[in-house]
């Protein structure tokens, strides 16, 4: 304030001082303009860090008591993002009015200044005058004398200077405080203003929020109305098929499954309701078999545990888990997870040789008789996939395609549609169970994953199936290409595709198949 009153009082100091008080109010302007732009901005999604997201829920009483709960949170927010609003209205309403203030100062201002400066140089060029001459006026104040017509002797001007400079002082001291009331009233809006834009930036911090919170909320009622819907539908079908039928509450059975040469023809691998494919040593592959919907009498050739088994399927809940040996690690670490062990260890009176067959792709068992070993020690899996309603669209970015082929090493994959399902060939010839049934599951996902060393075994690949990476979603003769997510193990396998829509298979059997990144190639 003083700097600036200092500046005004100077001479000639009226242009400058309206052309930075014009200054100033331009940047107010452009300071209001500005903050109104970044206020329309939309803002980045915000979510409460104390609830789960809904593309994380799948338990519907859950799902269902969240559902209840979020009108009322939408309310809240709605409100708050409207009263938000009207403050917003209402401070820019200020904000406009001391525009308008500044403006008629800046008037008062420039009258001020020009009051100030006829006085001040009357009484400087009456002192100058006095100084030069001691008696005589200098020419530039007998000008503004004589322009009054007014015959003054000689012996009068010296009394008339000191009455000009008297007076010339008197309006100078007088514009100069009414310059000092108007600086003080300046400064008096310059802090309303600075207060109104604070007031502002909380206003606008608090819509923002409020509208983050909104669009979160009502992202979250889409995808959870969307999720009771799926499960709903599955509560009398099956659960890792989607297929219509009665329900069992019976566990998930995973079988562990030679797939060598040697070992083919499998037994129930057609009638399992999800089989993945893991790469093992020496680039050989082995299958799972997972069984919940239907039982296979027998099933095998039966092989034995890897630790990527545990890393596979400990997202079915506590599944019965299938197998014959391993080495001290990978049978130390099926002890130490979530799978019940119900492989040849523990129930070997569930387990025998088939005649006909070479040790050791001998090794048989029956799904109907684990199920009664294991009796009541698990319970139905949670959902794994999602599957689409009859006559419901495959998204845009499908594309059509023969097949893919997916190389291992020494086992060498190929599906090829055949109008109603993948027909599965290995190492070049057609993959058939021990009826002579070609593997064609109407569902198949080539999902990309990273392999390490087993700490079981270095020499034994270990599939890395938590984080995320690229998938192939085939189905109905198209490849939609998208991404796998998992956060953690005991989170389901999320997939979605190119616009990160979660994709839907169709109800049925799926095969999955745990390649390596970047080895798989598309058959045109």
């Amino acid at each position: 304030m003083v700097g600036w009153f200092v500046l005004m009082t100077e001479p000639n100091a009226s242009l400058y001082a309206r052309a930075r008080l014009t200054g100033t109010i331009a940047l107010v302007v452009s300071c209001v303009v500005a903050l109104l732009a970044v206020s329309t901005t939309p803002p980045a999604a915000a979510q409460d860090s104390t609830e789960a997201p809904a593309s994380e829920l799948t338990d519907l009483d859950k799902l269902l008591e969240r559902r209840a709960s979020l009108p009322d949170d939408i309310a809240e927010a709605t409100t708050t993002l409207r009263n938000a609003e009207a403050t917003i209205a209402d401070l820019s309403d200020g904000v406009s009015s001391t525009e308008l203030q500044l403006e008629l100062l800046l008037d008062d201002l420039t009258r001020a200044v020009e009051d100030r400066d006829v006085p001040q140089r009357i009484q400087q060029q009456a002192a100058i005058a006095r100084f030069v001459d001691s008696d005589q006026p200098s020419e530039g104040l007998v000008g503004e004398i004589d322009s009054f017509n007014i015959d003054i002797e000689p012996q009068n001007r010296q009394k008339l200077y000191s009455v000009v400079v008297e007076d010339a002082g008197n309006e100078v001291e007088v514009a100069r405080q009414r310059l000092r009331d108007l600086g003080d009233a300046v400064d008096e809006l310059r802090n309303s203003q600075r207060s109104r834009f604070s007031e502002l930036d909380a206003a606008r911090s608090a819509r923002a929020s409020a509208a983050a919170k909104l669009s979160v909320l009502n992202e979250d009622t889409e995808i959870i109305d969307q999720r009771i819907d799926w499960l709903e539908s599955l509560a009398d079908g099956w659960v890792l098929t989607g297929m219509p039928g009665p329900t069992i509450d019976r566990p998930a059975l995973a079988v562990k499954i030679d797939n060598v040469d040697a070992a083919r023809p499998q037994t129930g691998i057609n009638q399992a309701d999800i089989v993945f494919e893991e790469q093992v040593e020496d680039g050989r592959t082995r299958l799972i078999a997972i069984f919940q919907s239907g039982d296979s009498n027998p099933v095998g050739p039966i092989r034995s545990v890897r630790t990527s088994d545990i890393e596979i399927l400990s997202n079915l809940g506590s599944p019965l888990f299938a197998s014959s040996g391993g080495n001290d690690g990978a049978r130390s670490a099926l002890r130490n997870s979530t799978l019940i062990d119900v492989g040849h260890d523990a129930e070997s009176g569930a387990y025998y040789r088939q005649a006909g067959r070479r040790a050791p792709h001998n090794l048989f068992t029956s799904t109907v008789d684990l199920y009664e070993r294991a009796g009541s020690r698990s319970s139905t899996p949670p959902p794994q996939l999602r599957f689409r309603s009859p006559g419901e669209e495959l998204p845009e970015s499908a594309i059509d395609i023969a097949g893919v082929a997916v190389p291992f090493g020494k086992t060498d994959i190929e599906y090829r549609w055949n109008g109603t399902g993948w027909a599965r060939s290995q190492n070049g010839s057609r993959h058939v169970d021990s009826d002579g049934v070609q593997v064609a599951p109407p569902n198949v996902i080539i999902q990309f994953v990273g392999y390490r060393p087993s700490a079981a075994d270095g020499r034994s690949p270990e599939a890395i199936m938590v984080g995320g990476a690229p998938a192939w979603m085939l189905l109905d003769g198209k490849l939609i290409e998208g991404t796998w997510n998992r956060p953690t193990l005991e989170s389901h396998t999320v997939f979605r595709d190119a616009d990160d829509n979660l994709v839907e298979l169709n109800p049925g059997k799926t095969w999955i198949t745990l390649a390596r990144t970047d080895r798989a190639s598309i058959i045109e």
